[in-house]
């Protein structure tokens, strides 16, 4: 077994003489879930996932292009393909496919991310630890800059370098959760749904699955090793119109759970513009700012459909 660090508020475990080599599950036992809606790169994706052979591999696409559909179906080795003719937006994919898997361990991706090589056998020795496993999501642009390595790896899960394990004694020390690299137990996701009553919600269902799933006692893990690359938007419009969307879910967040704003990497903008601005790298500078921006919005944006809803009679404010 690992040599680790055991203490009343977390469990760290040493990387330097790795993890159990036979995890309690195997390969066989898993079902990766790939939600898309078109992507120059789930192609790559799927058949990374593919080489690793897990059990199955459930493919959404959500109301896809004529372009992705056929390049979906020229893939080999996927157990089931389904197509959405209107957009259901992430947390209703996620939904769909826990309800078409059949296997005990369930992980989830993005069509735009590219999971690493040994990513399915990190996922199964992280699984000895704990209920739901999770890992770095590094960011690649068309330059070929990896943008977290760059200028985060100061601080937080991409500097980290030992599997830890999260629970409510440290939760405000956790690193959050990114719902394009997430795998869990079958056993949380039946009492759970995505998005709560809010299925068109277009982010924030992992952070709210990962509270919710510590709030009731099961363990979080997180596992540097486990890493996907994940291919952002060029367009800076598309950026912020994202960064829009995750503000707006904030708000939802903040709703179930208050808890949330006392984690410390939940607000993490200011050291981001900090460290663009340090490294003199305009582009990623201005990323950053339409982040920061994008989000500052979109809470404001939730604000009013909170006073929206209160004028309708359909909920106090």
């Amino acid at each position: 077994m690992p040599c680790c660090l055991e203490s009343n508020r977390e469990l760290i475990i040493d990387m330097k003489n790795d993890v159990d080599q036979n995890p309690k599950f195997k390969a066989s036992d898993i079902t990766v879930v790939v939600s898309t809606h078109s992507s120059d790169v789930f192609e790559k994706c799927v058949r990374s996932v593919y080489n690793q052979r897990p059990r199955e591999i459930i493919l959404i696409l959500d109301d896809p292009d004529e372009k992705t559909e056929k390049a979906a179906e020229s893939l080999k080795g996927i157990s089931r393909i389904v197509k959405t003719r209107k957009s259901m937006f992430i947390s209703k994919t996620r939904n769909l496919g826990i309800k078409l898997s059949k296997t005990p361990l369930i992980a989830f991706l993005d069509g735009d991310c590219i999971p690493t090589r040994n990513w399915i056998k990190q996922i199964l020795r992280a699984f000895q630890f704990g209920d739901i496993v999770y890992g770095k999501r590094l960011s690649y642009l068309k330059k070929g800059n990896w943008r977290e390595v760059r200028y985060r790896a100061r601080s937080g899960k991409y500097a980290e370098k030992r599997i830890r394990v999260f629970t409510k004694d440290n939760m405000q020390d956790m690193y959050l959760i990114s719902g394009q690299n997430l795998a869990c137990k079958r056993s949380l996701v039946d009492n759970f749904k995505f998005g709560g009553d809010q299925d068109w919600q277009k982010g924030g269902e992992d952070v709210d699955f990962q509270f919710w799933s510590i709030g009731r006692g099961y363990k979080c893990v997180f596992n540097p090793k486990m890493i996907v690359i994940h291919h952002h938007p060029q367009s800076l419009f598309k950026h912020f119109k994202k960064a829009i969307d995750y503000g707006f879910a904030d708000g939802f967040l903040f709703q179930r759970h208050p808890e949330v704003k006392q984690n410390k990497w939940f607000n993490n903008y200011t050291p981001n513009l900090l460290h663009s601005v340090s490294l003199l790298d305009f582009n990623l500078f201005l990323a950053d700012l339409f982040d920061y921006m994008g989000t500052k919005i979109g809470r404001l944006l939730f604000r009013f459909y909170k006073i929206k809803r209160h004028m309708k009679g359909k909920e106090k404010i």
